[in-house]
């Protein structure tokens, strides 16, 4: 299969809001880049607020939604351009 799962995104409290949640999102992109894979999926609730909005400032979108009883959960999903070998 051609697509990764991004299962959690945590930072411990004290740690953050100093760009390490990004740091390693971004480093979890560019490894799924230099795996060839083409698309990054990451599953959410919507009160995983910091995780989503980290997410969709670096290129994810809403791709599935459902609510179970008073909670909705959500698939975002990056696609990834294909890296040049040299």
């Amino acid at each position: 299969n051609n697509s990764a799962l991004l299962r959690r995104i945590f930072v411990k409290s004290e740690y953050r809001g100093i760009g390490l949640g990004k740091q390693l999102l971004i480093e979890a992109v560019k490894f799924c880049q230099e795996q060839e894979y083409r698309i990054i999926y990451f599953r959410s609730s919507e009160k995983m607020q910091a995780a989503n909005s980290l997410c969709f400032s670096n290129g994810f979108k809403k791709n599935t939604g459902m609510s179970i009883g008073d909670l909705t959960f959500c698939r975002l999903a990056r696609r990834l351009r294909k890296t040049r070998r040299v």
